[in-house]
Parts: structure tokens; sequence; C-alpha cells
């Protein structure tokens, strides 16, 4: 305990907060973007968001975690 430094720790908080800010800008970009296309008047485009939408929302996060990773 006498060898602890606070610079790893605020180091590793930082790189979290920009991390969680890059991912928190990402999220609202494209929930923007599939939330007007699911009012969007083109059914193609509109069918799309549905089904993305309902693919996301239907499966576990861990299961879409493993998908994508």
């Amino acid at each position: 305990i006498s060898n602890w430094r606070i610079g790893p720790i605020t180091e590793g908080m930082i790189t979290t907060l920009e991390i969680s800010m890059a991912s928190l800008v990402f999220a609202v970009i494209i929930g923007l973007f599939i939330g007007l296309g699911r009012i969007s008047r083109n059914l193609a485009i509109r069918q799309l968001c549905i089904t993305y939408i309902e693919i996301i929302r239907g499966t576990p996060l861990l299961v879409q975690i493993f998908i994508f990773y």
C-alpha cells in the first residue's frame, strides 16, 4: 500500500470518460438516424429500421456483444 499512486487511477478514469463520451456521441447519431428512418415515408427505409430495432430489442446484450465482437 505504501507504493500506491494516483496516476494510473486518474489515467484510467480519463480513458473511461473519453470512451464513454465517444460511445454516447455514436449512440445519439445512430439513434437519431434509426428514429428518423422509423418515421420515414419510404416503406423500405421504415421496414429496415423496424427490423433493426426488433432484432436489437429481441436479443440479449451478451449475445449482441459476442456477435459484434
